[in-house]
């Protein structure tokens, strides 16, 4: 269950991206044989920029940050990977080096994250799955959840969209003596 949850829901290529510009754990971790995270990272950067220059300008400027070569090397850079956020470190200390990488990399690691939908749909399954309904198997309490979030969600939809409509009436409105006749 947990590895469905993490495979379809949570393991996405942004979070590969993100996971490898990070430079806490790009240099405290050996993720250089990891193809799975170099992979979700260069479909990201092919997703995300459309100019073929730029493309090869942000792949040259990840092999020097992964290999720690020119400015990424300096002492000073490296003593601040865990004293700053990962955007900041790239922002302050990387910009000039990798102007490239750096654009993409704060628009990645700058993402907010949310769990708000998962919440709701585990608090949905909550409301379903009680002590005398513990013996639903997983398809149906799944099936159950979904319908039940779906008619709430009909349900907010009919109450907003139901009877305030902003509906004009032109014969209310020339009720009154004709403007021209009068």
């Amino acid at each position: 269950m947990i590895d469905k949850r993490w495979n379809n829901q949570l393991h996405q290529d942004i979070h590969a991206a993100g996971y490898f510009l990070n430079p806490k754990y790009q240099y405290a971790n050996d993720i250089v044989n990891d193809n799975e995270v170099l992979k979700g990272f260069h479909r990201v950067v092919n997703r995300m920029v459309n100019d073929n220059e730029t493309r090869l300008n942000i792949n040259r400027e990840a092999e020097r940050f992964r290999l720690k070569t020119g400015a990424f090397g300096l002492n000073q850079f490296q003593s601040a990977v865990n004293r700053c956020l990962p955007a900041e470190w790239r922002f302050i200390y990387a910009r000039e080096d990798a102007p490239n990488l750096t654009r993409l990399d704060v628009r990645i690691l700058s993402q907010t994250v949310s769990f708000s939908n998962c919440e709701r749909n585990w608090t949905t399954f909550s409301l379903i799955h009680t002590r005398p309904r513990n013996r639903l198997t997983v398809a149906k309490l799944e099936k159950l959840v979904f319908v039940h979030y779906n008619m709430r969600l009909r349900i907010r939809n009919v109450e907003t969209s139901g009877d305030n409509q902003n509906v004009i009436d032109l014969d209310e409105i020339f009720h009154d003596q004709d403007p021209l006749t009068a």
